[in-house]
């Protein structure tokens, strides 16, 4: 019963609005009311601000607040009194002030932590001061005077008993008007009179102003406002312009730019300078009383209102008409010459002036069918209507009359007109080449039995695309079908548009845009570019330009300089828009309510893209907060780092993300829409963590923080030091322990060597001892001989060399080596008496090579003379014929040996060794000799070598012995 109630009282408005030739509806800018849902703290609020570091500042009637982007923080102190705030401004110092009825004045500098400065209750009485800034002092004015204060101290500089009834700063400059009606100027901290104007009880609501660069007051009088500029002579020239404020009361003029805002109990009132002269641009919020406007570093416009808390407007240039009394949703939307047409789910098409927005005629179907979409045929200045499957309609819009097309143009998907008579339809199975389009008669050829989306033609040419569900074709002329590659692939798109030089842009979910001329992808646009997404639901072609609608807003390309505009969600435009379409001047987008309208040849439209400005809020240390640094230093212990940052800009965490990375650990750069971003634990080092944020697709400025963890002590250098000298000391004293057993191995060892070197020198003593006898007995058998055979002077001669040799003997015997020469002196005295008692039948000579050093030069003791006689004895003695011997010394070629050789004829080894074999014993001076050879070289690193050959090998009689001594200088 009531629905029925409501859909007929919405069909007689709207009747009543027809029957009054046309309608409108309000559009003003796209405002969005945060209230205590949006975490708004407050509905009746007083003033708004914005400080230098962007945040919000607002003062109502349960505090103060500030908002970051994200969240209302509330300021107070313990000892406040009462919670409405008043006056809130900020200095040059960026401290923040406000008052209250009780006479506190509070301030919080740099926007941090409030205080209270000072407490005039006693001296305001509950009446409300007004505060103003004049250089480094704090101005209080009330009913009860003007108090010039020292924000350093607090203390009074200057005093007045002036009752104020309204003080205000204008560029600089404070006035004042007295409850008597004088208007004064404060300058130098004294009181200048400007004017004396009538008494406040004619005069109300009064507000100073600037106009055309003079000072101008406004105030209500006799119920009307009056604007009155100070003019020479202390006159008051009436001014006549702003004449669309009415009766309003003016609570804050705000100067921007170029324009004017009248916060006023009516709403604001927008002015702007044209042509030397003030022009009412637009009035918004007209049925609120609005307290104060602030515009934000992102160009947001803040409003607060005495009782509706606060509104924001994103983009002063974006509008929305709103159409709640709309019988279903919209649908689609065209325009025509003079109208923008409105089709919905529930079978109304309504039908709206271009210029004016007003609502010019409604038509509905039969059975409010679903209306799917609308076309407009500028060649017939008709509009084809497509159901979901409810028939189709043409709209003629001379006569404003439906005329039905049956099922022509049903479910359609796209519809092109080349001419008066041909047309391009596009259902959700074909494409259709309709022919006589006004005869009742249906000409048809299906051009393709496929799935289409989309197509575009050139009238002129007659070349025709048309986007399938797998593919793009190109049409010619004659209808011959040619399918679009792109890198080797089909090419799918959704959406096709033509722009003025002829390119045929298509939408493809991969690629974003694709600009195809002759048949051939020549250009590109993705998000590289700038594109919002790929995910392109309109695409609409203005020229050289682009109009794309995705899920993140309403985007111009410009074809040719690839320059790319936005409008999104920051601006206020909802991300699901139902249609787009696109004028001379200005573009409509329509979400399922609402018609959002901007002129699109107006730079202002487009906000500047803008990156926020980002700070870090805090940096926790294993979960303690810490003082904000750019470095920190820190024990191995407190290795979880948390990073706090932030964006004063309104909806941050929607509009701002955030790419940090931390030098040392990682380069990648990671995203992030969240604060914080903490790390558990690091180890050891130096780390830089970096962070920027990221807006509209643009980076931001870099903020780093040095971060170093030391090692722990046992990774220090000194631990690992100390430990190196422990384990080093450890391994020597090891190590000594080590060598000083081995020492004493050694020296056992050593011990034992030299018992054996004492065993091995008693032997050679021995061997020594021996030898001397045995050739004693030779020599004086030869004497006795001489002495039997009556040959005395050959036994006196052999007696006396006899003796001397014996005396060489046994000096030598002493010694284990001598020099070559005394070696060379015995051996000569050996074989002298050798050829005595061989009767002169033994020629021997001893030859000396030059370079031999005799005298530095040292060999074993009687060491050559064994076999010299053993040559003689079992050699030469038996030979037939003349015996010969010979003696050389000599050095070998690396002069490093010295080279005996001990040449005789005699029988040679292989006979001297069969009589060896005769005999019982072996001789005594073969035994001993190799017994000597290797005694001496168990003493010897290098080896004496011994080498006797039988020259018969040689064809040659006798032996030949070489002995290799290994040089020893005397020394």
């Amino acid at each position: 019963m009531f629905a029925v109630m409501r859909y007929l009282l919405k069909r007689i408005v709207l009747f009543l609005f027809f029957v009054q030739g046309n309608c409108s509806f309000a559009q003003e800018p796209v405002t969005l009311h945060l209230t205590e849902k949006d975490g708004v703290p407050c509905l009746e609020c007083y003033t708004i601000i914005k400080d230098g570091s962007n945040l919000i500042w607002l003062a109502g009637n349960t505090g103060l607040f500030s908002y970051n982007g994200e969240a209302f923080t509330e300021h107070s102190i313990p000892d406040q009194k009462g919670r409405s705030v008043f006056n809130l401004s900020e200095d040059q110092q960026g401290t923040i002030w406000c008052n209250n009825l009780h006479g506190q004045i509070l301030r919080a500098p740099k926007g941090e932590q409030l205080s209270l400065f000072i407490d005039l209750n006693s001296q305001l009485k509950g009446n409300l001061a007004q505060l103003h800034h004049v250089d480094k002092n704090l101005v209080v004015s009330s009913s009860q005077g003007l108090l010039v204060l020292d924000k350093s101290t607090g203390k009074t500089i200057f005093k007045y008993s002036l009752e104020v009834i309204h003080s205000q700063v204008v560029e600089g400059e404070l006035y004042f008007i007295a409850r008597t009606g004088e208007v004064y100027q404060l300058a130098d901290n004294e009181l200048v009179l400007l004017h004396k104007t009538k008494s406040e009880k004619s005069i109300r609501y009064p507000y100073f102003l600037k106009i055309h660069g003079e000072l101008a007051i406004s105030s209500i009088e006799n119920q009307q406002l009056q604007i009155q500029i100070f003019g020479q002579r202390d006159q008051l020239h009436k001014f006549s312009g702003f004449t669309e404020l009415g009766k309003v009361r003016i609570a804050q003029v705000t100067y921007l730019e170029n324009e004017i805002w009248f916060a006023t109990d009516h709403g604001v009132l927008i002015y702007t300078y044209q042509n030397g002269d003030y022009h009412l641009k637009n009035h918004i919020l007209e049925e609120f009383f609005v307290t104060s406007v602030a515009k934000d570093n992102d160009s947001n416009y803040w409003l607060t209102t005495l009782r509706n808390g606060v509104f924001l407007v994103p983009n002063i240039a974006l509008e929305k008409l709103s159409l709640e009394w709309l019988d279903g949703s919209i649908s689609s939307v065209v325009n025509t010459n003079d109208k923008l047409i409105l089709s919905t789910t529930k079978g109304e098409i309504v039908l709206m002036d271009l210029n004016t927005m007003k609502v010019v005629g409604s038509i509905r179907l039969p059975g409010k069918s679903v209306i799917n979409k609308i076309f407009f045929n500028p060649f017939t200045n008709r509009v084809i209507v497509s159901t979901n499957g409810d028939g189709s309609y043409s709209l003629d819009l001379a006569i404003k009359r439906l005329i039905p097309q049956n099922r022509k143009y049903d479910v359609s998907k796209d519809l092109v007109f080349l001419n008066e008579r041909e047309s391009i339809y596009l259902t959700y199975n074909k494409s259709v080449l309709y022919n006589n389009a006004k005869s009742k008669e249906i000409d048809s050829t299906v051009i393709m039995q496929k799935r289409p989306y989309a197509a575009v033609t050139d009238t002129l040419t007659k070349e025709t695309y048309i986007a399938y569900i797998d593919e793009l074709v190109h049409y010619d002329g004659l209808w011959n079908p040619t399918s679009i590659y792109y890198r080797d692939q089909p090419i799918y798109v959704s959406n096709l548009a033509r722009t003025a030089d002829g390119t045929v842009w298509g939408s493809n979910p991969k690629h974003g845009l694709l600009g195809i001329k002759n048949k051939k992808v020549i250009k590109t646009f993705n998000i590289k570019d700038g594109l919002l997404g790929t995910n392109i639901q309109n695409l609409e072609s203005d020229g050289y330009k682009l109009w794309i609608n995705t899920q993140h807003g309403i985007q111009v390309v410009d074809t040719q300089t690839g320059d790319i505009k936005s409008i999104t969600g920051r601006d206020g435009m909802p991300n699901s828009l139902v249609d787009v379409e696109i004028t001379k001047d200005r573009v409509f987008a329509a979400s399922q309510k609402d018609l959002f309208i901007f002129d699109k040849n107006v730079h202002t439209s487009f906000k500047q893209a803008r990156v926020p400005d980002m700070y870090f809020t805090q940096i926790k240390i294993n979960n303690r907060d810490t003082t904000v640094q750019s470095t920190y230093r820190l024990p191995h212990h407190l290795n979880a780092i948390s990073f706090g940052f932030h964006t004063n800009t309104f909806r941050s965490p929607e509009f701002v993300l955030y790419e940090y990375q931390l030098q040392g650990l990682d380069t990648t750069w990671l995203t992030t829409n969240t604060s914080p971003v903490t790390y558990e634990s690091l180890p050891p080092g130096n780390f830089t963590f970096n962070i920027r944020p990221v807006s509209s697709r643009l980076k931001g400025e870099t903020l780093s923080v040095d971060v170093s963890i030391a090692r722990p002590f046992w990774s220090t250098w000194w631990f690992l030091a100390i430990s190196f000298l422990v384990i080093v000391i450890s391994v020597g004293l090891y190590f000594k322990h080590k060598i000083r057993t081995k020492e004493e191995e050694k020296q056992k060892e050593l011990a034992s060597l030299i018992k054996d070197k004492r065993l091995t020198n008693l032997k050679l003593e021995n061997l020594r001892s021996q030898m001397n006898p045995h050739f004693m007995f030779n020599a004086l058998n030869s004497i006795q001989l001489y002495i039997i055979n009556n040959e005395k002077d050959l036994a006196r001669t052999y007696l006396v060399k006899f003796s001397r040799l014996i005396r060489i003997y046994l000096e030598h015997g002493q010694k284990n080596e001598v020099t070559l020469a005394e070696e060379l002196e015995a051996l000569k005295l050996y074989l002298q008496l050798e050829k005595i008692r061989f009767e002169e039948k033994l020629d021997y000579s001893i030859k000396v090579a030059p370079e031999v050093d005799v005298n530095g030069t040292k060999i074993p003791s009687i060491f050559i003379q064994p076999y010299v006689e053993n040559a003689i004895k079992h050699g030469l003695r038996r030979a037939a014929e003349q015996n010969k011997l010979s003696i050389t010394f000599d050095l070998n070629d690396a002069h490093t040996d010295l080279v005996c050789t001990i040449k005789d004829n005699g029988i040679g080894i292989r006979a001297s060794e069969e009589q060896k074999k005769s005999r019982e014993h072996k001789p005594f001076a073969n035994r001993a000799n190799m017994e000597r050879v290797e005694l001496y070289n168990l003493k010897r690193s290098k080896k004496i070598q011994l080498e006797v050959m039988d020259l018969k090998v040689l064809g040659q009689q006798g032996t030949l012995v070489t002995i290799n001594i290994p040089l020893q200088k005397n020394g």
